[in-house]
């Protein structure tokens, strides 16, 4: 998105904040922010109706270019970014977010599903590719560590492989910590844990699988692939079975 698309939101929230004050309907506080004088509100029933219906239609747009506005891809701050940001809180204040929704999502979806936010091919690529999370019966999870095993298979259907070898890294140190009581940097946990005979030589190598890829991931800044997180999801299946179970 260009600075042009934050310029339109700017000045599509300005018209609808001159339109409410036409109408009677402005917010005083913001009103006196912006400098903008009270409207009286003593209109024909004509005028109103010409209003009403330029509001609503102002407010359409003002929807569509939500919709159309890049919430991914960082760039540069607009000028008038202060403005657009108490504008969006008030504006958005009265939204019912599941009415626009409803309204919305055709648009939503198609403008959306060949970018950053959800690619369709492959998001069902991916979730197809996986396999249920199967663990043996008998194997009692956390509910902890079940929800952060399941964001960071939702990361990989999203595509968001790195995120899912990082949070599949945060497992297995979440688990040494404070299940085991371990202390220090998780080379040397995970070391110690074998040592201990807390976890088996699999388990260990899973493990140190694991936060190889996220070290590289989180200190150098590496692009993970879908095979490196495909793997990372079922080494820490693997692990939180050894751990959890009986």
């Amino acid at each position: 998105m260009k600075y042009s698309d934050e310029n339109k939101i700017y000045e599509t929230l300005f018209k609808i904040i001159n339109l409410e004050n036409q109408l009677g309907e402005g917010d005083d506080d913001l009103l006196d922010i912006l400098g903008i004088k009270k409207q009286p509100h003593l209109l024909s029933i004509e005028k109103k109706k010409r209003l009403e219906k330029k509001l609503n239609e102002t407010l359409e747009k003002y929807h569509l270019l939500l919709i159309e506005l890049d919430r991914i891809n960082i760039r540069n701050t607009p000028e008038n970014k202060v403005y657009v940001d108490l504008f969006r809180d008030i504006v958005n204040n009265d939204c019912d977010l599941n009415e626009i929704w409803d309204d919305y999502y055709t648009d939503i979806l198609e403008i959306h599903e060949d970018g950053d936010l959800l690619n369709r091919g492959a998001f069902l690529h991916n979730y197809y590719k996986l396999k249920p999370p199967y663990v043996k019966i008998g194997t009692k999870l956390p509910k902890g560590i079940k929800n952060i095993y399941h964001e960071s298979r939702w990361s990989f259907v999203y595509g968001q492989y790195s995120a899912a070898i990082a949070l599949s890294r945060t497992v297995i140190e979440v688990i040494l910590k404070h299940k085991f009581n371990l202390e220090g940097k998780l080379n040397d946990i995970i070391d110690l844990a074998l040592k201990k005979s807390i976890i088996s030589k699999k388990a260990a190598w899973n493990a140190h699988k694991v936060r190889v890829l996220a070290n590289r991931i989180l200190h150098k800044a590496n692009v993970a692939t879908e095979k490196q997180a495909k793997n990372s999801l079922n080494h820490i299946l693997d692990f939180i079975e050894e751990i959890y179970f009986g």
